[in-house]
């Protein structure tokens, strides 16, 4: 993903990738909502990203989801948004990676 967020021209900063000590869920948060959009990978439906996303959406925060998973096995809230679905091989990920690009360019 991270491919595709620069290809738009902006930056793409996961928390997992932070070396400084301190609250994780604080940087979380801090990053949501300095960030002008938040991408939030469904798989595996992780709560910690629910909770993540649903912060972002209690921010305003511009979404793009993406899902390896149909959008009608998605929770009934997050259904009806549009969301970025790819295989789980190397051409379905660079496949993702051009929707990625695509999706932010047409938000900023």
């Amino acid at each position: 993903m991270r491919q595709g967020v620069e290809t738009a021209g902006l930056q793409c900063v996961r928390v997992d990738q932070l070396v400084a000590p301190g609250d994780i869920t604080e940087d979380i948060r801090k990053l949501i909502t300095e960030s002008q959009i938040v991408i939030a990978d469904l798989s595996g439906m992780n709560p910690n990203v629910m909770y993540e996303l649903g912060f972002a959406h209690g921010c305003s925060k511009k979404t793009i989801l993406v899902s390896p998973d149909s959008p009608k096995d998605l929770p009934f809230d997050i259904r009806s948004q549009r969301v970025l679905t790819y295989l789980r091989n190397e051409t379905g990920l660079e496949d993702l990676e051009r929707k990625i690009t695509e999706a932010l360019k047409a938000i900023v």
